[in-house]
């Protein structure tokens, strides 16, 4: 005859120590990962920004016309366009720009907008002032960096047909930068005289460094 065995569980008192020793790492692991995850989704932002930079380079000399990524500062929107001379598809009317990402306007995360927060210096040999690039136009007679300003609050970043990035008045320029916050970190995208271009993540008001 089998001996009866006695079967005991957890006491009321050792499931409550067990939950409160996990509450207790949770406090610790969740903050740390919610900094990792908005680390991630603004470096994440910097490297989509810098790809589409590199790609309106590339179809504006690919093109052989103007190309530039439209930033829509109020809607947090990107977005690379090609200045279209004539009517010849994909075109539709001469003298427009044309938005040529697939898919539409790529969107930054959800913690994340265009600016630099509380920075006031510009990455080491880039800007001579911090600063968001210029205001987009919207090109009048034949020119793609002439007429009104674009609607709205915007910022451009333009290349002419040999990949170089140009200001409002064809020249080329090493201003040309974009920036991006989620409150906290701060994270930019500069674009040399060259069409060369650096990620850059701030570490306090004043010091950046390549990221």
């Amino acid at each position: 005859m089998e001996p009866v065995r006695s079967q005991k569980g957890f006491s009321l008192i050792e499931l409550l120590i067990v939950v409160s020793i996990a509450l207790i790492i949770a406090g610790f692991a969740v903050p740390q990962y919610m900094t990792a995850l908005r680390s991630y989704r603004i470096a994440g932002d910097a490297r989509t920004i810098n790809g589409e930079i590199h790609l309106a380079k590339m179809r504006a000399a690919a093109n052989f016309t103007w190309g530039r990524v439209y930033f829509d500062l109020d809607n947090n929107t990107f977005v690379s366009q090609l200045w279209c001379k004539t009517a010849t598809p994909p075109c539709t009317a001469p003298d427009v720009w044309m938005s040529v990402a697939v898919g539409g306007p790529q969107n930054l995360s959800g913690d994340v907008s265009f600016g630099f927060g509380s920075q006031t210096a510009p990455p080491p040999d880039t800007q001579a002032t911090l600063a968001l690039a210029a205001t987009c136009k919207a090109g009048a007679a034949g020119d793609p960096a002439g007429g009104s300003n674009e609607p709205g609050n915007t910022a451009c970043i333009m290349f002419n047909s040999r990949g170089y990035p140009v200001d409002d008045l064809h020249a080329t320029t090493a201003e040309d930068a974009i920036y991006i916050t989620d409150g906290s970190a701060v994270q930019g995208v500069t674009v040399s005289f060259t069409g060369m271009t650096a990620t850059w993540r701030a570490s306090d008001a004043t010091t950046w460094y390549r990221h």
